[in-house]
C-alpha cells in the first residue's frame, strides 16, 4: 500500500482541485455511458454476424444504430474479438464470426 504524503496545499490549490474534480465527474460519467453503449452495440453485432455474414449497411439497418458507431464497433471487433472480414458484396465486405470449426455461419461446408 502506498504511503500517504502530506501535500501542504494552499486554500486556492484545494479549491482548484475540487473544481477540477467536479468538472471531470461529468466527463467521466459521459464516457462511461458511451462505453456502455459501445459494449451493447458490439454484443449485438457479434450476435448478428454469428448467425450469418452481414455488411455494415445491413447491420445499421438491422440494429437501427448510428453508422459511425457501427463502423467503430466493427473495427474494434475485427481487431480484438475475432470478427472476420469476408467476401465483398457490392461495395461492402461481409463480416462474420467463424464457428468453432472455422466455417462461415449460414453457409454449407
Amino acid at each position: 500500500m502506498a504511503e500517504k504524503v502530506e501535500l501542504n496545499l494552499t486554500p486556492e490549490q484545494v479549491d482548484a482541485i475540487q473544481a477540477l474534480r467536479a468538472e471531470r465527474k461529468v466527463t467521466i460519467a459521459d464516457n462511461i455511458a458511451l462505453q456502455r453503449e459501445r459494449t451493447k452495440t458490439m454484443t449485438r453485432i457479434k450476435r448478428l454476424v454469428a448467425q450469418k455474414p452481414m455488411t455494415s449497411p445491413e447491420l445499421v439497418d438491422e440494429m437501427g444504430t448510428d453508422p459511425e458507431l457501427t463502423i467503430w464497433c466493427l473495427i474494434a471487433l475485427k481487431r480484438y474479438e475475432g470478427v472476420v472480414e469476408g467476401k465483398k458484396d457490392g461495395d461492402y465486405f461481409r463480416y462474420y464470426l467463424p464457428t468453432a470449426d472455422g466455417n462461415v455461419p449460414g453457409e454449407e461446408a
